[in-house]
This record gives structure tokens, C-alpha cells and sequence, in this order.
């Protein structure tokens, strides 16, 4: 009789609702926890049912977040102790009768990477850096290009709504053909890889088709627009002046059906328009040269505060 009662305690223990307790839980580790799953099925269901991964993870996500953050304190001081140093350099190059910034173009399209992000109504297509790799042609009113060859590589397989758009007969009435643009977007970040200075370019939206109809290589431009606006947004302006950045697209349509058509190349310019004095009037609108939007980009991305009224005089005069 006093055994059988015995025998009924010790399997009432054992059966028993001992749950899981957060307390425990915080002073587990990965390696720890994993070991106590593995105990049996009724220990699984308590990790599951008391949510302990999650737990473990609160606990740790702390001392993580601390550990990237000074991680991040770090690059930053060290970068900032370098733009200190490079600055420090300009001033004895100014006391011993050396150059003042901007006197000429500091930086060319080689001293910048390009953040592109590509989108359309049905989310994120892909987004990445790239560096400028084509001399665009100097009748182009483009004058920095993007070799997109590998990147359509990649997306060729999976984007079917530009496959079918490349697949359009350059014959097709423009608007059937061109519909699919009307859901992209391009933006695009210049960053100055010295001090890591960014320029918003803009998010660029379908404009015009710009080749000749019956080619299979295509040109389409893309302005920089705010959603529902048909204005276009400005890169900067002075009181006379008003730039704005643009981009094209170049691509071959293949009406085949074979899927030969490609995505080519990205140009991007600035064009500028001139006004009278009171703005009542475009004077003047034309295309700026390479020399002069890397002059832009410049100023833009930051100068000495020294040279920046120099600088404006020198954009200003450019409609002169």
C-alpha cells in the first residue's frame, strides 16, 4: 500500500505542468537552448508554447545592437579624422599660394559611385551601385552612361514584364508599346567616395520615346517627377537659372519572340533653363557639358565654405 502511493507521487511529479520560465530562459545561451529541446517532445512544446527563441533573442539583440553601433562610432571617427587631415592639407596648399577649390572641377564622374534602385507597381525589381563605364557620345545630350549588360543578366529571368515589353515590334503603336514604362521608376544617389558626400538626383519617371520607330534600338526618357505631378522636380536652381537632372534608358527590342531584346545602357544628364529677370520667360534652355555637370556635382556634394561664392559665380555665368 505505502509503495503504490510512493509509485503515484512520483508519477504525478513527473507528469506535471512544470512550465518553461522566462528567467530561466535569460540566462541560456544559443547553444544551451538548443541542447534542452532536444530532450524530448513535451520539452519542445514548452520552448514552442513559451515562445523562448523570441525570448533568447530579445535578450541578446541589446548587446548586438551595441556592438554594431560602436562599430559604426568607430568608422565614423576614423573618416572624420581623414576629411580633418585632407582639409588641414588644403590650407598649407592656400598659405603657400597653392590652388583655391574649385578654381577647376575637384571631382569627376570616376570620384563617385551611383546608387540605383529600379521599381515598378509590383515592388522592388533590384537596386545596387554602379560605377560609370561608358563615354557616352559626344552628340548625346547624355553625358555619363552605365553599362547595364550584367544586370540584365541577372534580372532577365525573373523580370517577365520588361522581357515582354522588349518583346513589343518596334512597328507597335507608341502608346501599346510604351505602357509598361509608365510603372517604372529609376532613382538614383550620387555618392562622392572621398567623404562619402550624396547627391538625390531623384526618382525618375517615363517621360518621351526618343528613338525612331521602326529601330529596334530604343532611347526612352525619364524625368525626375513627384507622384501625381507633372511637373518636373528641380536639381538646383539660382535666380535665373533652373537645372534638372534627366536619365535614358537604352535598350533593343527583339519582336521575335526569341527573347533577344536587352537593357543596354543608363545616361544620365542635366539640362538648364535660363529666365528673365523676373521670370516670366525662358530665355534660354540647353544641355550642360560634362565638364560643367561635374562642376555641378562639386558644388553640390560640398565645398569650402570659402569657395562656394566663387563657385555660384561661375554657375551663374554659365548662361552668359
Amino acid at each position: 500500500m505505502m509503495q503504490r502511493s510512493r509509485n503515484d507521487a512520483s508519477e504525478s511529479i513527473r507528469t506535471a505542468d512544470i512550465p518553461l520560465q522566462p528567467e530561466v530562459i535569460q540566462c541560456m545561451d544559443v547553444q544551451s537552448l538548443g541542447r534542452y529541446t532536444c530532450c524530448s517532445a513535451t520539452v519542445r512544446r514548452d520552448v514552442r508554447e513559451a515562445k523562448a527563441w523570441q525570448l533568447l533573442s530579445n535578450v541578446q539583440r541589446p548587446a548586438e545592437d551595441a556592438f554594431f553601433a560602436a562599430a559604426r562610432d568607430a568608422t565614423a571617427a576614423r573618416r572624420s579624422q581623414a576629411l580633418r587631415r585632407r582639409l588641414a592639407d588644403q590650407l598649407d596648399g592656400w598659405r603657400a599660394g597653392g590652388y583655391m577649390l574649385l578654381d577647376k572641377p575637384t571631382t569627376t564622374f570616376a570620384d563617385y559611385t551611383f546608387f540605383l534602385r529600379i521599381d515598378d507597381d509590383d515592388g522592388r525589381i533590384w537596386e545596387g551601385d554602379l560605377v560609370p563605364t561608358i563615354q557616352c557620345d559626344p552628340q548625346a545630350m547624355g553625358v555619363l552612361g552605365f553599362d547595364l549588360s550584367k544586370i540584365w543578366s541577372a534580372l532577365k529571368d525573373s523580370w517577365d514584364r520588361m522581357v515582354a515589353f522588349l518583346a513589343t515590334g518596334t512597328g507597335a503603336d507608341d502608346d501599346v508599346r510604351d505602357i509598361y514604362l509608365h510603372s517604372l521608376h529609376l532613382t538614383l544617389v550620387a555618392v562622392r567616395e572621398a567623404d562619402q558626400a550624396m547627391i538625390a538626383l531623384g526618382q525618375f519617371s517615363f517621360n518621351d520615346a526618343l528613338g525612331i520607330t521602326d529601330e529596334a534600338i530604343q532611347e526612352y526618357d525619364f524625368r525626375a517627377k513627384r507622384q501625381n505631378d507633372s511637373n518636373e522636380l528641380k536639381l538646383f536652381s539660382t535666380p535665373q537659372q533652373d537645372f534638372r537632372a534627366f536619365v535614358r534608358l537604352v535598350v533593343t527590342h527583339d519582336a521575335t519572340g526569341g527573347g533577344g531584346g536587352t537593357l543596354d545602357s543608363l545616361d544620365i544628364g542635366v539640362d538648364m533653363t535660363k529666365y528673365n529677370a523676373i521670370r516670366s520667360e525662358i530665355i534660354d534652355a540647353d544641355y550642360l557639358e560634362r565638364d560643367q555637370v561635374e562642376y555641378l556635382f562639386t558644388y553640390l556634394a560640398g565645398v569650402d565654405h570659402r569657395a562656394r561664392e566663387g563657385a555660384l559665380a561661375t554657375i551663374k555665368g554659365w548662361d552668359d
